[in-house]
């Protein structure tokens, strides 16, 4: 009867938080009820109430159904009571950990998929500038594949043709650990086939309790390959008559 009404509640969505059932019953046992009810309602707390000489119908429930508590005879209205409030707020705490996890699976679930369908690269840095994620748009605009760069310092990444471009990365790797602003900057990548690639870089200093990461961005640039292929070019200022 109990295992019918079990059915005909889920099927109208009545949830049933607590199970109580005795052991020594007419037909099926307790310990039997309760794990056939465990296959129907498997969150459900179970209480099952015997005395000493049952047992091993417990040891049943607890390695087959989870039992919640079991209830030795004689037991006190008071303690009766008590039993079933401490499984309905165990119940309830547990229904809520559970929606909060679904809602962060969905959460991570959404910020992945905003992460990865990204058009510009976005990744991690650790304090020593290592990579610690990166997006599968680096495959895309770098032709590199997301897990060859992991653990690679930022600087690997960084096409150098002269001093310069270098130390004006580690310039502004300097002023993003000594500030809390973000550093914006453009730089030349490299590819996976070894050519310049201009990007915009955009850095930002997270902290994580007593440490810290990076957070960037590499955004496409439109390129303008006249200024690549220039060597000299020569240009006329006229300064207009302001006092400013």
């Amino acid at each position: 009867d109990a295992l019918e009404l079990i059915d005909e509640l889920t099927r109208n969505g009545i949830e049933i938080p607590v199970l109580i059932s005795d052991y020594v019953m007419p037909g099926i046992k307790g310990d039997e009820f309760l794990i056939l009810a465990h296959s129907r309602i498997p969150n459900a707390l179970k209480i099952m109430l015997t005395g000493q000489a049952d047992l091993h119908g417990v040891e049943n429930v607890i390695n087959r159904a989870t039992l919640y508590r079991f209830l030795s005879k004689p037991w006190s209205t008071q303690d009766f009571i008590m039993t079933i409030e401490e499984a309905l707020k165990s119940y309830a705490q547990t229904r809520q950990i559970s929606i909060q996890n679904r809602e962060l699976e969905k959460s991570e679930k959404k910020y992945k998929d905003l992460v990865e369908n990204s058009p510009d690269i976005i990744f991690s840095l650790d304090k020593d500038e290592r990579i610690r994620t990166i997006n599968q748009s680096v495959n895309r605009i770098l032709r590199y594949k997301p897990k060859s760069l992991i653990g690679k310092k930022f600087s690997e990444l960084i096409y150098i043709t002269e001093w310069v471009n270098e130390k004006i990365v580690q310039e502004k790797m300097l002023e993003l650990i000594h500030s809390n602003g973000p550093v914006v900057l453009n730089c030349d990548l490299v590819t996976a086939a070894g050519e310049p690639k201009e990007m915009l870089i955009k850095l930002q200093r997270m902290s994580t309790g007593n440490d810290f990461l990076i957070l960037g961005t590499a955004s496409n640039i439109e390129e303008d390959l006249l200024i690549r292929l220039c060597e000299r070019e020569t240009q006329v200022y006229k300064i207009e008559n302001y006092m400013t």
